[in-house]
């Protein structure tokens, strides 16, 4: 409010509820001064709303709080470091080495299963060419038969196995 700041009754009105002597003093120098009197109404208002309010108690370490608080506003490096240290802190480097260590055998486990996996495949591949190069052609025309035909059960004939020794 401009020009009201250097007339007492407006702080004295900040402290306590105004006297009626306070109020007419006030509306005298509103008289000379007609253009500030709604803001000043307003602020009488709010001055009345706020005495109303119960006061709160105060933590304990407040005051620690509030210099800590100015302390952080006052050292820009300190807002740099402490914005660097949220996001990167050493306290976080075992977490970080032991996700990228479980992260790094896990990879390593499973390249060398696909590996293995390939050994096997190229073994098995290996294995079948060498038997289609025994197979004749009468078989393969004839497989669907031989198919149908299932697994056999082969007896052991022992007198012929022992005459063969």
């Amino acid at each position: 409010m401009q020009g009201f700041e250097d007339n007492p009754l407006e702080k004295a009105g900040l402290r306590h509820k105004l006297t009626l002597d306070e109020r007419a003093q006030i509306e005298a120098w509103l008289v000379a001064h007609p253009e500030q009197r709604f803001q000043l109404e307003d602020d009488i208002s709010l001055n009345e709303l706020l005495h109303r309010l119960s006061d709160k108690p105060v933590s304990t370490n407040f005051t620690t709080q509030v210099m800590l608080a100015i302390e952080r506003e006052s050292n820009p490096v300190s807002k740099r470091f402490m914005l660097f240290n949220r996001w990167f802190s050493f306290r976080w480097m075992p977490r970080i080495a032991v996700v990228l260590l479980a992260l790094s055998l896990g990879t390593l486990g499973y390249l060398r299963h696909q590996n293995t996996q390939r050994v096997e495949f190229a073994h098995n591949v290996a294995k079948v060419a060498h038997v289609t190069q025994e197979l004749t052609v009468d078989v393969l025309q004839n497989f669907d038969a031989i198919q149908r035909l299932g697994p056999t059960t082969m007896k052991l004939d022992e007198d012929l196995f022992a005459a063969l020794r």
